[in-house]
């Protein structure tokens, strides 16, 4: 029997919110002799998951929190991780405020690249404005665009 394929799941942590609890659910849920799901986390801290997950048999990978004055330590982290771990063919991102770093740098390696995005607003202020125009070539580097927004 061959290894699963091994999906990353990028998200800021992996505590109780809504969208790290519906992909808690499908990984409960399938075959994990055929698909894994590993996760890259945006902390270093422990999260209410880790263990669950880990007994799940997923991996959990750590980057730095985006700040914008990391900006270049950021993407060295992403190179570093996909220069490190080849085997991983598919990436599933749910951080949609620096999706358009992460997702570039995993085209670049040859995974096929996913952006789900679990709400529609930015928020308000500076920063939905930074976001707005981070997220905005999204959709030229993703391979396909899920929304959940309100599910």
């Amino acid at each position: 029997m061959s290894d699963p394929i091994r999906i990353i799941q990028v998200f800021a942590q992996m505590n109780r919110g809504g969208a790290e609890t519906m992909i808690m659910n499908l990984y409960r849920m399938i075959e994990r002799s055929q698909i894994q799901f590993d996760f890259i986390v945006h902390t270093n801290e422990e999260c209410a998951y880790d263990n669950e997950i880990r007994s799940l048999g997923g991996r959990i990978y750590r980057v730095p929190r985006y700040n914008g004055k990391n900006h270049f330590e950021y993407i060295k982290s992403w190179n570093k991780f996909f220069k490190t771990h080849p085997n991983y063919k598919i990436i599933h991102g749910h951080v949609r405020s620096t999706a358009s770093i992460y997702l570039k740098i995993a085209k670049k390696f040859g995974l096929v690249t996913i952006a789900h995005s679990h709400s529609t607003s930015s928020g308000t202020g500076f920063s939905s404005i930074v976001k707005n125009i981070l997220q905005y070539p999204i959709r030229n580097i993703a391979d396909y665009l899920f929304v959940t927004a309100g599910v």
